[in-house]
């Protein structure tokens, strides 16, 4: 079933592609939790087929739902970030409202952490946005921050 506790994203997150491959990890484990079997893309009678669809993507890290692989590169406003976080939003709630309505204590514990580790990926890539000198376009490269603003004391 893999891991579904949120515990493997204690690492630092190095460039969107990390923070996007966070965010995909969180999905497809919230639909694992919620039954679903992001290998094939199959899922209980009473889901909505959009979250089912939704978890197998980014079993893939392929989130077409979001516009498809990569969308944490494409982003070029932090309004932009917010928008894409509004999308994975309603997946990741939805599949954990389906967890809360019919799984067990440990399960809904596990569809927390997973949302929580969702939450830190946008956070990051939110924070990320608004201090990039440049946004690179391969996801794995770290990204390159502004020189922070230093207020001098004094004549």
């Amino acid at each position: 079933m893999g891991n579904t506790n949120g515990s493997r994203f204690a690492a630092k997150l190095r460039g969107w592609g990390d923070a996007e491959q966070q965010m995909c990890a969180g999905i497809a484990a919230l639909g694992r939790l919620a039954g679903v079997d992001v290998s094939l893309g199959r899922g209980p009678e009473d889901m909505d087929e959009l979250l089912i669809e939704a978890a197998y993507q980014c079993n893939f890290n392929d989130a077409e739902f979001m516009d498809g692989p990569c969308c944490f590169g494409f982003v070029k406003t932090v309004v932009d970030v917010d928008v894409l976080k509004l999308q994975a939003d309603a997946v990741a709630q939805s599949l954990a409202d389906y967890v809360r309505a019919r799984g067990d204590a440990a399960a809904i514990r596990a569809a927390e952490g997973q949302l929580a580790s969702i939450d830190e990926a946008f956070a990051w890539l939110r924070q990320a946005r608004a201090t990039a000198r440049s946004w690179p376009r391969d996801g794995s490269a770290p990204i390159r921050r502004k020189p922070a603003q230093t207020v001098g004391i004094g004549p």
